[in-house]
């Protein structure tokens, strides 16, 4: 699972040999750089046990473990969170917060999250 990946990256390991790829015309860009990454020849179906299903064209990369990305993430409709500690919530409580109201001295920060806004001619973010 990689919530910052774009696209799913199957490690070469879990890739069966007989299956064709392509060297992709891009670069792969994340926390390291790969010109001309290996990517699946076709677009591959997916299910799960819950009934999701789709499909999805990986990367193929020397990895030590495979990552899912958004492109299946989002078809299966994950959205990720992560409870606090009781312990995290008493400081929180402690340092003011009201669940459902934003930080700040008057509770009036941002409720939800900070949407993403595509920047033309840059990658993910804008960070690279």
């Amino acid at each position: 699972l990689d919530t910052g990946a774009d696209r799913s990256i199957v490690s070469k390991r879990d890739w069966p040999s007989s299956w064709p790829t392509n060297t992709a015309d891009n670069t792969l860009q994340g926390l390291g750089m790969v010109a001309a990454p290996q990517v699946s020849a076709v677009t591959l179906p997916w299910c799960d046990e819950e009934g999701h299903q789709g499909h999805f064209q990986p990367f193929v990369l020397q990895l030590p473990v495979s990552l899912w990305g958004r492109d299946i993430l989002t078809q299966m409709d994950v959205t990720l969170t992560s409870t606090c500690s009781p312990q995290a919530k008493g400081i929180l409580k402690n340092q003011g917060y009201v669940p459902g109201k934003g930080l700040g001295s008057a509770l009036q920060g941002r409720t939800s999250p900070v949407p993403v806004e595509k920047r033309e001619g840059r990658h993910g973010l804008g960070f690279s």
